[in-house]
């Protein structure tokens, strides 16, 4: 079985250099032909899928969209509010240099990197809280992130992946998952520290933009491999 990992194509925000979370934006020009690019090379190098997952998050929705629209748009999709990307508290939507303005750049900074460290909580009132959104309307407000660390958003994943994701993998199916950098990269962190065989280079891993595991009946790593645009055949 494989778990194929894909990023999300750039989003208007991540071209406005904006701090996205749970914001919602569409892709870019740009970033459809990314994603398009991402099911060539799949289609390619003959890497098959039987169910896609991706979050609630508009730009992994239309990634999805794109990755699938050509070769198979049959194929069924899961989406999932808990593989969002990290909540930014009371960043969400701001521009970097703003946020850095008002935090700080070494504070700013240590937010993003630090993964016990979570920005300040979004106040219950304000139209970003989720919780104003049609799409979590069916959520409990209690599951529902006013902020979050690097460390909540591991542990939001992760249950996911565990409880749901696994499951199809050790029924035989070989799974796809396009959503945003910090859960691919928490995916492949996680997958990494439970190969029993020889460890990729991590921070390698996140740079590329398909990854695939190959697991065995368990959901245990086999083996990884990576494929990018040079992977492409053209006829």
């Amino acid at each position: 079985m494989r778990l194929i990992l894909v990023k999300s194509g750039e989003s208007l925000l991540d071209r406005q250099k904006k701090i996205a979370g749970w914001c919602d934006s569409g892709l870019t020009i740009s970033g459809v032909e990314e994603v398009r690019k991402y099911a060539e090379i799949l289609n390619s190098s003959g890497v098959n899928y039987d169910i896609v997952f991706t979050s609630y998050l508009r730009s992994d929705l239309e990634s999805a969209f794109y990755i699938q629209e050509k070769y198979c748009p049959w194929i069924p999709q899961i989406k999932a509010w808990q593989l969002n990307d990290r909540h930014f508290g009371i960043f969400e939507g701001l521009a970097r240099s703003e946020a850095e303005r008002k935090y700080g750049k070494a504070r700013f900074k240590e937010l993003e990197e630090n993964t016990a460290s979570a920005p300040p909580v979004l106040p219950e009132y304000d139209f970003r809280n989720p919780v104003f959104d049609m799409r979590y309307f069916g959520v409990s407000k209690k599951c529902l992130p006013l902020s979050e660390s690097l460390e909540n958003l591991s542990d939001r994943i992760l249950a996911y992946y565990k409880s749901i994701i696994s499951s199809y993998i050790r029924n035989g199916s070989n799974v796809l998952l396009v959503l945003h950098k910090k859960p691919i990269a928490t995916i492949i962190s996680y997958m990494e520290s439970i190969s029993a065989g020889k460890k990729s280079d991590v921070e390698t891993l996140f740079n590329e933009p398909v990854v695939i595991y190959e697991l065995n009946k368990n959901a245990d790593v086999k083996g990884c491999m990576t494929l990018s645009a040079s992977d492409i055949v053209y006829t």
